[in-house]
């Protein structure tokens, strides 16, 4: 098969099943406002960029989420409930970096109505962006 076929989906990177929940990672802070704040590291050495896959994704209305890379040159957000899919399902860009934190904010009025699973985490070894 020649490598150009226009058949063949593009591969930028290695997909690796992971279950990261609100519940089972990440840390949660209380918040002088009543809210709460979960934040997530994720390191994936070597990598030109790190993409998530999430199989559950539902923002309570008020909640935000972003996603950045360690330096926070490049954050991705604020997701809020208006990001909502009816199958659950959602996706963040490639992250450019080996290292992601992700960020959730939830509002006093919305404790414990969140959720967020993450079900893949693609490591990238081809870099995307083309901003060379």
């Amino acid at each position: 098969m020649d490598k150009d076929d226009k058949n063949v989906p593009f591969r930028f990177g290695i997909a690796q099943d992971v279950h990261y929940t609100l519940n089972n990672s990440g840390r949660w802070q209380s918040l002088k406002d009543g809210g709460r704040l979960w934040t997530l590291r994720i390191i994936s050495r070597g990598a030109v960029s790190i993409n998530l896959l999430y199989d559950e994704f539902d923002l309570p209305p008020g909640a935000r989420f972003f996603v950045y890379n360690a330096d926070r040159s490049v954050v991705q957000g604020a997701f809020t409930s208006k990001n909502n899919k009816k199958n659950g399902y959602f996706a963040t860009a490639p992250t450019k970096s080996d290292e992601c934190i992700l960020e959730y904010y939830e509002p006093p009025s919305a404790i414990g109505e969140g959720a967020i699973s993450i079900s893949r985490i693609v490591h990238g070894y081809k870099d995307v962006f083309f901003d060379k």
